[in-house]
C-alpha cells in the first residue's frame, strides 16, 4: 500500500500504470465515483481501500485547499467526457480479409504458362477436321489417278494421294502458332482477372477502413473538445476557489497592515504599530508625520532628522519652489507616482514579475520572471507578485500609505484577474 499526491496533468490511468494496477481499483479504493475527476494535491491510496480526501496545505498552515468541492458545471463536463469515452469505436474488423488472402494466394501460387497440343481441345478439333479432309482428298486423288489407267491402281495414284494427305496435315501444323497465341492470351486474361479481383477487394477494404478511421477521428475530435472543456471548467472553478482563499488571506494581511492607520497618518514604509510614527505637533505643526518628513528629507539629500526646518525648506524651494512641508510632500508623492505606475503597469501588461531585494552586502538586486497570463495559476502569480512589490515599496518608504492603498486598488484588487 502506498500514498500518491496527484500532480497537475495526472490521470488515474497514468497513475495506475506507474503503480501496476488499474484505474478502477484506485477509484474504488479512494471512493472516486468519476475516474475523470481528480485534482492537483489530492492524496490517493494505491493498493488499499482507504478513502483519502485532498489535503493540500500551504507552508504557513493558514488554509486548507482540501475542502474544495467542484461545481455542477465541472461535474456535468466530467460526466459528458465519461459518457463519450464509453462510445469509443472498437478495433477495426475487416469483412474482406479472407477473400483478399485467397486472391493474393492465387496470384502468388499461379503456375507459369505452358502449352500442350494434346491437351488443347481446339487443337484436337482442328486435327480431326484436317485428318478427315486429308483422307478424303487422298481417296479422291487416288481414284482420279486410277481412272487414267483403266481403273487399275498404280504407284502414281498412291503417291499423288499421299501428297494430298500430307498437305492437309501441314495446314494443321501451320495452325499451331495461332493456337499457342490463343492459349497465351487466355492465360494472360485470366491473370488480369485475378489482379482485377484483388484490386476490387482492396478498394472495398480501403473504403471500409476509411469509414472506420473517419469515425475514430470524429470520436477523438469530440473527446479532445470535451476533455479541453472539462480541463478549462475545472481549472477555472478550482482557480475561483483558490482566488477566494487568496482574497481572504489578502484581506487579513491588509487589515493587519492597516491596523492603527488612523493614528499613524500618511506614513510610507512605517510599521503601523510603531508609536514613533505619530505626528510631532510641537515640532512640525502639520499633518505630515516625522517618518514622512524623514523620507522626504532623504529624497532631498539632507540629513533625515524628522524636523521641517530652514534647511528642509530651502531644499524643497530649490527642488519644487515650495517651502511648506505639506506642499513639499505632495510634490514628492507626485514625482514618485509615474515611475511606480510605469513599473507596475509594465508588470501587468507584459506578465513579467519584477522582484527587487538587497543582497548580503547591501547591494540592490533585481530579478524578473515571465508568467503565463492565459492560465489561472499565472494570473494568480502575477497578482501576488504585484501586491508583494507594492508592499515592498511601501515598507521601503518609497510610497505613502495613501499611495499604497491606491496602487493596491488599481493593480492588485480583490478578486481581480489580469
Amino acid at each position: 500500500m502506498a500514498d500518491y499526491i496527484v500532480k497537475k496533468g495526472d490521470t488515474l490511468s497514468d497513475i495506475a500504470k506507474k503503480h501496476g494496477t488499474t484505474y478502477q481499483d484506485i477509484a474504488k479504493a479512494n471512493g472516486i465515483s468519476n475516474p475523470n475527476l481528480i485534482y492537483p494535491g489530492q492524496k490517493l491510496t494505491i493498493g488499499g481501500s482507504t478513502t483519502s480526501k485532498p489535503t493540500t496545505t500551504p507552508a504557513d498552515g493558514g488554509f486548507n485547499y482540501g475542502n474544495y468541492k467542484q461545481s455542477n458545471t465541472v461535474t456535468q463536463a466530467g460526466n459528458q467526457l465519461t459518457q463519450h469515452n464509453a462510445t469509443k469505436p472498437g478495433a477495426y474488423q475487416s469483412q474482406w480479409q479472407t477473400q483478399l488472402n485467397d486472391a493474393i494466394n492465387k496470384i502468388l501460387n499461379r503456375e507459369n504458362f505452358s502449352y500442350d497440343l494434346n491437351g488443347d481441345a481446339l487443337y484436337q478439333q482442328y486435327k480431326d477436321q484436317y485428318v478427315t479432309m486429308g483422307q478424303q482428298a487422298m481417296m479422291d486423288t487416288m481414284g482420279q489417278a486410277s481412272a487414267m489407267t483403266g481403273g487399275y491402281g498404280n504407284s502414281y495414284a498412291q503417291t499423288a494421294g499421299q501428297q494430298i494427305y500430307q498437305g492437309h496435315l501441314q495446314q494443321l501444323n501451320d495452325r499451331v502458332p495461332e493456337l499457342y497465341q490463343l492459349a497465351l492470351d487466355q492465360y494472360n486474361r485470366e491473370g488480369d482477372e485475378m489482379y482485377n479481383q484483388y484490386a476490387l477487394l482492396s478498394g472495398k477494404e480501403e473504403q471500409d477502413y476509411g469509414r472506420y478511421r473517419d469515425a475514430m477521428t470524429d470520436w477523438q475530435t469530440e473527446r479532445d473538445y470535451l476533455a479541453d472543456r472539462y480541463d478549462i471548467e475545472r481549472d477555472y472553478d478550482y482557480g475561483q476557489y483558490r482566488d477566494a482563499i487568496a482574497d481572504e488571506q489578502w484581506q487579513k494581511e491588509f487589515d493587519l497592515l492597516t491596523k492603527g492607520s488612523s493614528v499613524t497618518g500618511d506614513v510610507p514604509g512605517a510599521d503601523i504599530s510603531d508609536s514613533n510614527n505619530t505626528v510631532d505637533k510641537d515640532s512640525n505643526k502639520s499633518k505630515v508625520s516625522d517618518a514622512n518628513i524623514k523620507t522626504l528629507q532623504k529624497f532631498l539629500g539632507i540629513t533625515p532628522d524628522g524636523k521641517w526646518g530652514p534647511q528642509s525648506q530651502a531644499a524643497a524651494k530649490k527642488k519644487w519652489g515650495v517651502t511648506s512641508v505639506e506642499e513639499a510632500f505632495k510634490k514628492y508623492q507626485d514625482s514618485m507616482r509615474p515611475g511606480v505606475d510605469d513599473l507596475l503597469g509594465g508588470m501587468v501588461k507584459t506578465g513579467t514579475v519584477v522582484k527587487t531585494a538587497k543582497d548580503q552586502y547591501g547591494r540592490t538586486t533585481t530579478t524578473t520572471k515571465k508568467v503565463d497570463k492565459g492560465t489561472v495559476a499565472g494570473q494568480r502569480d502575477l497578482k501576488s507578485a504585484t501586491a508583494a512589490e507594492i508592499k515592498a515599496l511601501y515598507k521601503a518608504g518609497e510610497i505613502s500609505y495613501a499611495e499604497y492603498q491606491r496602487l493596491m486598488q488599481v493593480y492588485a484588487p480583490r478578486g481581480y484577474t489580469y
